[in-house]
């Protein structure tokens, strides 16, 4: 099996298992209720935390919690469109590096292998991801069709903002 394959199976699995830890830690821990209550309390820079929290499918929870207890002198639109930022920022970064793997990688080869055998159209990719990115799925899904995809960094990022965004909005105002 490839080494790369195996490095990259392995950080899966670590950072889902840190995911666990920290789902864990917030219902049994006071503490880290009083850290999140810190990062709310920071204002629009602990929006912007919150935002890049809110792109991992790790961390999505707790910046959820975050958005929905936002203190209410904080303009909805202005927390949607700074967490919005954030979580961008961090989609691209999933975003580039699965597109590097894409063009270099182990991924290159299984993907040559699947379109060899069953021909995906790129609009199909593309649909299929920007449907993850409006859903509660994980980002990281979507960063990853689209690079695959070698889709372009900025319509990536644009999509990526507003998707975020407006689901960000819509918890800190209906929620």
């Amino acid at each position: 099996m490839d080494r790369d394959f195996l490095r990259h199976h392995k950080t899966a699995v670590l950072a889902f298992t840190i995911g666990v830890v920290l789902a864990v830690l917030y219902l049994t821990l006071p503490a880290l209720h009083d850290f999140l209550s810190q990062v709310n309390q920071l204002g629009y820079p602990g929006m912007l935390l919150a935002g890049v929290m809110y792109g991992s499918a790790l961390t999505s929870s707790l910046a959820t919690i975050l958005f929905v207890d936002t203190p209410p002198h904080l303009n909805p639109i202005m927390i949607g469109l700074i967490g919005g930022f954030g979580a961008a920022l961090y989609d691209l970064s999933v975003f580039l590096l699965t597109r590097r793997e894409a063009e270099h990688g182990w991924l290159a080869r299984v993907i040559a292998r699947l379109r060899e055998r069953r021909h995906v159209p790129n609009w199909l990719t593309a649909l299929m991801g920007v449907v993850i990115l409006a859903s509660p799925l994980p980002d990281e899904l979507a960063a990853g069709l689209f690079g695959i995809n070698r889709s372009r960094s900025l319509p990536f990022f644009l999509l990526s903002f507003a998707s975020n965004t407006l689901g960000i909005v819509l918890l800190s105002v209906v929620v």
